[in-house]
């Protein structure tokens, strides 16, 4: 089909500018349109539709009062109903459309499978999905029934592909595409030292650390990396983001005696200048799909240095784009070896730029979106039996 009307569902996206929460949908969400007439209905701070350059927002306000749900971890089963309940009525609304795609199983792949009426559904799984929500009483038979479905299944890493298929679903339905990244925006700093000085970056081996500070993310793991690093070797780190764990994190700098500069939430446009600027982009989370964040540094001709979990292994090449550790202590001993070898530091450097533009570039990720697209509505119209529909749908998915 030319053209076909795609409702986007996403519990995450951007409200205006300045705002990262949900960025890389956003951005994928750009390049779909390019191909496709597309709207996105999403959890807001405020109702309402705004046509934008490419496509249209649909602002569902908030029926409670709590964080942005890409900030909640912890969503209560009667919060999570009311939101799922105003982001059906809204797609309602606005539709009906041809193909629904939604990012994270719950509550979007939960809603998209509610109020498609049998329509192709295709489900983007982003990690807190499948790593939280899947194994969680009273959302793991929603997520179930979510990716039981879905018409086609994409997964952000191969890791999380290898959890839908143990949940059930069939192979044949899933393929593995990276969230991606705008390799034009997030680009290798020019003027590292210049930059460095206007934020305040200290001059010491800097890591940094992009991300909301939730317990599992584990930066109190990084301060301590660092502070094992700093007995020996000059090095700071510098978080950012914000969220429950900053107090508790800013208390373990002081206790481990550690320079940690924290910037709180930035806009993303400041984001790539900030890492851009630093020497090493660190992880320590308990679990993951396939961070964002990570593949913005990557982007940005900044290696990785991180903890063995999700999707960390199909971006860090061992010694060509970072290096991956089983624990704190070689964590630390791998920072180690970064600091003593600058010129294995600006090799690494130049094999993270190409990577990210050879694979995670967000105009690939998203022309391999539209495929699954198609593949959808193929599947739709080759099962679509003639005697269960109108002759005007039929005539429609028929040429």
């Amino acid at each position: 089909m030319t053209n076909p009307r795609v409702c986007v569902l996403t519990s995450s996206f951007p409200e205006g500018p300045g705002d990262s929460a949900g960025v890389f949908v956003q951005e994928q969400v750009k390049r779909l349109a390019l191909g496709t007439s597309l709207h996105v209905v999403y959890p807001s701070r405020t109702n309402g539709t705004v046509s934008e350059e490419a496509f249209v927002r649909h602002g569902v306000g908030y029926p409670f009062k709590t964080h942005a749900m890409s900030q909640v971890r912890g969503l209560e089963c009667a919060k999570a109903l009311q939101v799922v309940n105003a982001m059906a009525r809204t797609v309602r609304a606005s539709g009906p459309y041809d193909l629904y795609h939604a990012y994270w199983a719950i509550p979007s792949g939960f809603v998209a499978r509610c109020v498609s009426g049998g329509m192709p559904v295709v489900l983007t799984l982003c990690g807190s999905d499948l790593n939280t929500f899947a194994d969680r009483r009273g959302f793991d038979v929603a997520v179930r029934w979510a990716l039981a479905g879905a018409t086609r299944v994409i997964a952000v890493s191969n890791g999380l592909l290898d959890r839908a298929i143990d949940l059930g679903v069939d192979p044949e339905r899933c393929t593995s595409i990276p969230s991606g990244v705008d390799t034009a925006a997030f680009m290798p700093c020019s003027h590292r030292e210049c930059a460095r000085e206007r934020l305040g970056v200290p001059d010491d081996f800097a890591c940094v650390f992009v991300g909301s500070l939730f317990r599992n993310k584990r930066v109190d793991r990084l301060i301590r990396a660092i502070a094992r690093v700093s007995n020996r070797q000059s090095c700071a780190l510098v978080v950012v983001g914000d969220g429950p764990e900053r107090r508790s994190l800013e208390a373990v700098a002081i206790e481990c005696g550690v320079r940690v500069l924290f910037l709180g939430r930035l806009p993303n446009e400041r984001i790539a200048e900030v890492v851009g600027s630093c020497d090493a982009f660190v992880m320590a989370s308990k679990s993951e799909g396939l961070p964002t964040a990570a593949q913005e540094a990557l982007s940005c001709g900044i290696p990785i240095v991180a903890l063995d979990v999700g999707g960390l292994r199909e971006i860090v090449i061992d010694g060509q784009t970072g290096y991956l550790a089983r624990d704190e202590i070689e964590l630390t001993r791998r920072l180690e070896d970064m600091i003593g070898d600058r010129e294995g530091l600006a090799r690494m450097r130049r094999m993270a730029r190409a990577f990210a533009e050879r694979e995670l570039s967000i105009e690939r990720t998203a022309a391999r979106t539209l495929k699954v697209y198609d593949s959808a509505l193929e599947a739709y119209k080759r099962d679509l039996p003639r005697w269960q529909c109108s002759q005007a749908q039929y005539w429609r998915y028929s040429h």
